[in-house]
């Protein structure tokens, strides 16, 4: 009896602790009875998992609520950054913010992880040394879980999630609704009815090896790229001057629309190349890439069926986000990878644009066979927050310095410079060899820079693209707004022979 009135505490505190601490907030009264039910029934799981390891029941509680608070400040770190509270497959990303901490931490406060570690340390010490152990029967609470479990997988199971994250943190709070797309992800249907949009996504077509003369196609998918001066007009203009200049020879550009905001590469990425929309990828549209295990289709695959030789070029770990794993499977011949570049050939953290454009140069000159050349840049990736600007550099940036706290827009448009001398040194390249050759460029996102988007009231979350060719530039400028997953069509459109 002393048990349940402890866990009936540990469920209280565990409501209040969510309330004060969930970003968005909620609605208490705007719960799904189902989702109170869920959230209760995985405290308790926590609960007596961890009373059987210690034995505590009050140092358990503390436990429970701490691994709680942890869930809850990356969820509200996530949220500051991004506009999106934490979903499920964040969980099975957990393990690559220690491989790459730097694109993690760096968003939870410094107070919070300095003293997070201390306090457990603490913790820890207080409870081991200050309760005095009960002696638990593991194979009754084990036998008395094995019912709450059950409860658990099936009323979750039940659930109709919207997909729309903040709508289901609204339904059902932030545990309950990450264990619902825990279980329903490895439901044996939804894996099917993602794997049957696959087989049936526009590039699941037969090709045969054509015997026409093939144009190299090369696509940079530029991080965080998109034009600023939609969000803040007085930038300097020059900083855009070959993007520009680019566009208006394009056979094709506009805005895109795309389903991620700030990061989550993948998801345009996944889009753009096997052009499915979240529609189709169901539970699997935060991080599609854990769940493709067999050869799939894309505009990779097309090309190498066509006859070119399809690579990857990406100056960062090929292990992250399981790309190493996936590429091959997606039709890729090569994958370059950090390992490939100069290490000195970095502008600020990252491998620079101008190296990633260097090594595309280099690639088109020593191959004769066409080629379909993939680029994920890293330059611009964040955090920007971690750089410094001086105030000579930034004046250089704006036609008129912003009024409101600028940093992180500052470093943004310095390595968007960067960028757009990739896209000259690239055009130039093109434009002086008798080769033809298809340029094709987009945003994968909008940056993270929190505090511009909220001095400005900005939401909007369009990048920009373009395809362009080197020796047939448009005579009027064709402008379209697509959605990522439309791009690589228009593209396989434009370059089939």
């Amino acid at each position: 009896m002393t048990i349940i009135i402890i866990f009936c505490d540990l469920l209280g505190l565990s409501f209040i602790l969510e309330h004060l601490l969930i970003r968005p907030k909620i609605n208490f009264k705007s719960r799904q009875y189902f989702g109170l039910i869920i959230h209760s029934c995985s405290m308790l799981v926590i609960f007596g998992i961890l009373l059987m390891v210690f034995q505590r029941a009050w140092f358990c509680v503390l436990l429970s609520l701490g691994i709680q608070a942890i869930l809850l400040i990356i969820n509200q770190a996530k949220y500051q950054a991004l506009q999106e509270p934490m979903v499920f497959s964040d969980l099975v990303m957990f393990a690559q913010a220690f491989k790459f901490p730097r694109l993690y931490f760096p968003f939870i406060q410094k107070s919070i992880l300095i003293a997070a570690p201390i306090l457990i340390c603490g913790l820890f010490y207080l409870g081991i040394s200050l309760e005095t152990p009960i002696n638990i029967n593991s194979w009754q609470l084990i036998l008395s879980l094995i019912p709450v479990l059950l409860l658990l997988y099936i009323i979750s199971k039940q659930q109709k999630l919207t997909l729309q994250p903040q709508q289901d943190l609204q339904a059902y709070g932030l545990l309950a609704s990450l264990i619902i797309g825990t279980i329903q992800a490895q439901q044996t249907k939804h894996k099917q009815n993602f794997q049957q949009h696959l087989d049936t996504a526009p590039f699941a077509i037969s090709v045969h090896k054509t015997t026409d003369k093939l144009s190299d196609v090369i696509v940079i998918q530029s991080e965080s790229f998109f034009d600023v001066r939609r969000l803040y007009p007085d930038v300097n203009s020059e900083i855009f001057q070959n993007y520009d200049a680019i566009t208006k020879t394009s056979l094709l550009t506009g805005q895109l629309n795309v389903p991620a905001w700030g990061a989550n590469t993948m998801r345009s990425e996944f889009a753009f190349l096997t052009a499915m929309d979240e529609a189709n990828m169901g539970l699997y549209r935060y991080y599609p890439y854990h769940y493709i295990s067999q050869k799939t289709a894309s505009i990779a695959r097309y090309y190498q069926q066509l006859g070119y030789k399809t690579i990857c070029i990406h100056p960062h770990p090929a292990g992250f986000f399981e790309r190493s794993r996936v590429f091959p499977l997606l039709g890729f011949d090569e994958f370059i990878e950090l390992k490939d570049f100069d290490p000195n050939d970095t502008f600020g953290t990252y491998i620079s644009d101008k190296a990633v454009a260097d090594k595309i140069i280099q690639l088109q000159n020593a191959q004769a066979e066409p080629l379909f050349i993939f680029a994920i840049t890293m330059e611009n990736h964040g955090p920007l927050h971690l750089e410094s600007i001086s105030s000579s550099e930034k004046n250089l940036l704006y036609q008129q310095l912003p009024e409101f706290n600028e940093h992180d827009l500052s470093v943004y448009l310095r390595h968007l410079k960067n960028s757009d001398k990739m896209l000259d040194n690239l055009a130039t390249h093109l434009q002086n060899q008798a080769k033809d050759s298809y340029l094709c460029f987009y945003g994968d996102h909008v940056p993270s820079i929190p505090a511009a988007y909220k001095a400005l009231k900005f939401n909007k979350s369009q990048t920009d693209y373009f395809i362009w060719h080197n020796n047939l530039p448009a005579k009027t400028k064709n402008s379209h707004n697509l959605h990522i997953s439309q791009l690589g069509l228009h593209l396989k459109s434009i370059t089939t022979p």
